[in-house]
C-alpha cells in the first residue's frame, strides 16, 4: 500500500497518509472498499485520510458503461489474472456496481475523517478543480501557520488488518486479519 508523507514548508510539521485499509461491512455483511484521500480533519488538526466518494451520477454512469459495453481491456486483463472467465467476472462487477450504488443511494452523513469520525474535513483533491494532487496541495494552506505542505516522501507499507466501518463511515471495533 502506497503511504506518503507531507512537511509543510513554514512549521515543518509533517503527517503520513495512506495506511488505511479499509471496507465498508453492510447490511447483509457484504462489504465493500472504502473510498479515500488525503484531507485536512478540523478536529484531528491533522492531514488524515478521509473518506471521499463521488455523487449517485458518477456510480450510475459506471453502471450504466459496464452494462452497455462490457468489460473493459483492464477488467479482461484482471478476469485472465484470477482466473476467472470473462462473464463471471463482468457478473460480479455488475453485482458490485449495483451495491455501491445502492450504498450511495442510502448514504446520509458527509465524508468522514478515517481516524477520529468527524465529519469536520477539507478533502484535498477534488477532480472537478484540480488535474493533479500537486496543485491542490499548493492551493491548500496550513491552517495553523498558513504555510504549504509538500510530499517529503514516498513509502509503501503492509497494513495489519482491514479497518471495517459501517454504512455511514463510523468505525466498528473490530479489526479482521488481511487475507
Amino acid at each position: 500500500m502506497l503511504m506518503q508523507s507531507f512537511a509543510c514548508d513554514r512549521c515543518s510539521a509533517t503527517f503520513w497518509c495512506g495506511g488505511i485499509c479499509g471496507a465498508y461491512i453492510l447490511e447483509g455483511g457484504s462489504d465493500m472498499p472504502v473510498f479515500s484521500a488525503e484531507s485536512w480533519c478540523h478536529d484531528c488538526n491533522a492531514l488524515v485520510e478521509a473518506e471521499a466518494f463521488p455523487g449517485v451520477d458518477a456510480f450510475e454512469r459506471a453502471l450504466a458503461r459496464l452494462l452497455a459495453n462490457g468489460l473493459d481491456d483492464d477488467d479482461r486483463e484482471t478476469a485472465k489474472l484470477l482466473e476467472t472467465a470473462e462473464d463471471t467476472f463482468l457478473a460480479q462487477q455488475i453485482s458490485d456496481w449495483r451495491t455501491r450504488l445502492d450504498w450511495r443511494k442510502n448514504r446520509v452523513s458527509a465524508p468522514r475523517c478515517l481516524t477520529c469520525g468527524s465529519t469536520h474535513i477539507h478533502v484535498l483533491f477534488d477532480e472537478s478543480r484540480f488535474t493533479s494532487f500537486a496543485d491542490a496541495l499548493a492551493g491548500f494552506s496550513h491552517p495553523n501557520c498558513g504555510g504549504t505542505f509538500r510530499r517529503a516522501e514516498i513509502g509503501h507499507g503492509h497494513p495489519s488488518g482491514v479497518t471495517q466501518f459501517d454504512s455511514e463511515g463510523l468505525q466498528l471495533d473490530r479489526e479482521s486479519p488481511v487475507a
